[in-house]
């Protein structure tokens, strides 16, 4: 995901989300995330968004490193 896309998922996100605002998103650390212009317009639509720290999405995700971590390595 490039800047331009994440901005597009924003705009997704805003259209869809509940209209009661403020709405906190958690994001990844992925180098694409950190545009201030696009950090400034999801805080303008009243979405706060809050990064993970680096390498720790598993402790968020724990059917990722339980579940489907597995299941992808047998079919690798």
């Amino acid at each position: 995901m490039d800047t331009s896309t994440f901005k597009l998922f924003i705009d997704h996100f805003d259209k869809y989300a509940v209209k009661e605002r403020p709405i906190v998103l958690l994001i990844d650390s992925v180098s694409s995330h950190v545009s201030m212009s696009v950090l400034e317009d999801a805080k303008s639509k009243g979405i706060e968004l809050y990064r993970l720290v680096p390498n720790a999405t598993h402790l968020m995700q724990p059917l990722d490193k339980g579940v489907f971590g597995p299941l992808k390595q047998k079919w690798h």
